[in-house]
């Protein structure tokens, strides 16, 4: 950590000024014409007054002081503005020299990411958040501000990297506090488990309002729906937003496309699933609609981030599948991929069981850990439609470019792109018509982001536009990578289209044939 350097005439002052009893903020110690004077003179927060003499800041109280005299990194400390020490977890920044050099990134806009960086499919996330970062950078930003993003890991376990032994959903709520109380970030992309968001967002989000918004590009629990303000207003509006749309649909989807494959009245399905908003707002809207169809189902529940839990689950219906004809798992990407590794090895899970994923299972990379390719081609996943367009195909020619992979083949990669360009376009309304940058002024921006007159893509020839009319005070339509992003003004939601994919003995996935 370090403090903001004082001059050695500024010492000599201070000396002097112990010697006779003066305070700094009684004695006029230096002319001025502006505020740089006085802060080099006596250290940040000190400004030139109307009279033309310095008058320190003293001494600060909160973090927030820290940020408002010094900008971006900096903390109190004992009454004193310092640089924040970077959280182990949080090293991973956009740019790459934000923690080594924050002198030249005190004015840059910084958002926060919560990913599990071991994850494929989620570092692709955060870095179609980057692309976008660069895209508007490259724009010129904002009032000559930039903006940067520091990507969190909360994988979790008592082997994580970090030493702390927490679990995944601990390390979301940790690291969310300490974007929200000692950087101040006015939003969050993250997390990307529907579960973890709720505690996130129930247990730091709400209470520290309205310091910092939610923006998941992939929490899509239909319990979160009700989490937030369910009647928002421009005034009032929610802290918790998500570009991806409510996974309950998908489980209907399922159970509609199970029917197609086998009777219902004759197929009895084992539901393995997390116990969180995903797992539980998904197996809902399934058992509703499989028992229309006159099929029985029987859940089996295991603990949200616990691998031992998943694990017992997992094997308890492997020595019960003779009961079943169909298996539907609900869980995070690594939750699936390691389903797929278990069920492989274990003969219980026969090739005659029909297997489902809902939108967490339909990347490729479920299928990397398995030692052969036995079930494959049994199992199905239901998740976001690929988007198509210019948009959509911009964003990516150019994540392959930057990054050497096609974004297709992971979800919510568009959705995570759009999730950067919406809390930054919600930052440009926040600075042209609030007080302040916050999570509640960036939210009101968001929600002048549908309903306009003028459509608006998120591209780069897009940004100018949007920066024009929000300035202006104007709504405006966007369409991102993911599609036409048209929130409800009142529950702050929107939808998408889904589709089918069937595994191939390669390890990918391939739409099925007329979904």
């Amino acid at each position: 950590m370090k403090t903001s350097p004082l001059g050695v005439s500024s010492i000599v002052r201070a000396l002097l000024l112990i010697s006779t009893g003066c305070s700094l903020s009684n004695l006029d110690l230096e002319q001025c014409a502006s505020d740089e004077p006085c802060i080099g003179a006596f250290g940040p927060g000190a400004v030139c007054r109307a009279d033309g003499f310095c008058e320190p800041a003293g001494e600060c109280t909160s973090n927030q002081d820290c940020r408002d005299w010094v900008g971006f990194g900096s903390q109190c400390e004992m009454g004193a503005c310092v640089d924040v020490v970077p959280d182990p977890r949080c090293s991973l920044t956009l740019p790459e020299d934000l923690w080594t050099d924050l002198d030249a990134h005190r004015e840059r806009i910084v958002f926060g990411s919560l990913a599990e960086h071991s994850e494929t499919t989620h570092a692709a996330r955060e870095q179609s958040m980057d692309l976008a970062a660069g895209i508007i950078n490259g724009s010129g930003g904002v009032d000559g501000r930039t903006f940067g993003i520091v990507h969190c890991d909360v994988q979790g376990g008592a082997d994580n990297p970090y030493g702390d032994a927490l679990e995944r959903p601990e390390a979301a709520i940790a690291t969310t506090t300490w974007l929200v109380e000692t950087l101040g970030v006015p939003a969050v992309m993250g997390p990307m488990s529907s579960e973890d968001t709720q505690q996130v967002y129930t247990d730091v989000i709400a209470p520290a309002a309205p310091t910092t918004m939610v923006m998941s590009p992939s929490a899509s629990g239909a319990s979160l729906a009700g989490l937030d303000t369910v009647d928002a207003t421009d005034e009032d509006p929610g802290l918790l937003w998500r570009t991806a749309p409510s996974s309950g649909p998908q489980g209907s989807a399922i159970a509609e496309d199970l029917a197609k494959r086998s009777p219902p009245a004759s197929t009895n399905v084992a539901i393995i699933r997390e116990n969180g908003s995903l797992g539980e707002g998904t197996a809902g809207p399934f058992v509703e609609t499989w028992s229309k169809l006159g099929g029985a189902a029987t859940q089996f529940v295991f603990e949200n981030g616990n691998e031992a839990s998943r694990i017992e689950q997992i094997a308890l219906v492997g020595s019960m599948a003779s009961s079943f004809q169909a298996v539907v798992f609900l869980g995070q990407v690594g939750d699936c991929r390691g389903f797929v590794t278990q069920a492989t090895d274990s003969p219980e899970y026969g090739d005659e069981l029909f297997y489902y994923f809902v939108q967490g299972g339909a990347n490729a990379d479920v299928f990397a850990d398995a030692s052969g390719s036995r079930l494959f081609t049994r199992i199905r996943a239901v998740g976001p439609a690929l988007p198509s367009g210019f948009i959509y195909q911009n964003f990516r020619d150019s994540f392959t470019a930057e990054y050497g992979q096609d974004p297709g083949d992971f979800t919510f990669t568009a959705h995570s792109y759009d999730a950067m360009w919406l809390v930054a376009m919600g930052a440009v309304w926040a600075l042209a018509h609030e007080d302040g940058l916050d999570g509640q002024t960036v939210a009101r921006g968001v929600r002048h982001l549908a309903r306009g007159a003028v459509d608006v893509p998120l591209t780069e020839s897009g940004w100018s536009v949007g920066l024009l009319q929000l300035r202006a005070g104007e709504r405006i339509d966007v369409e991102g990578a993911s599609g036409v992003l048209d929130f409800d003004v009142k529950t702050e939601e929107t939808t998408g289209a889904l589709q089918i994919v069937e595994g191939t003995v390669d390890g990918t996935y391939v739409p099925v044939a007329g979904d």
